[in-house]
């Protein structure tokens, strides 16, 4: 459920946003070897991310209450 509310506030922009925020770096060796890293504007994103989801697990109750009183009051 908290990935359902999640992806309410995500969009399909997201793996957008989030590509342009890693670094890629590339070896020139046998094989050759590419290492991905976060930029410090993707740290932040993941600490963002990372709250949000700690807010959805504290109110996943909440929202899902409200869900069903909402659903029973516009129900005909």
């Amino acid at each position: 459920m908290s990935r359902e509310i999640f992806s309410d506030v995500a969009n399909k922009w997201a793996l957008l946003i989030i590509e342009r925020l890693v670094e890629r770096t590339v070896h020139p060796t046998i094989p050759p070897r590419v290492d991905y890293t976060l930029t410090d504007a993707g740290r932040a994103l993941r600490e963002t991310v990372s709250g949000m989801c700690d807010w959805t697990r504290q109110w996943l109750g909440h929202i899902e209450t409200s869900r069903r009183r909402f659903d029973t009051l516009t129900s005909p």
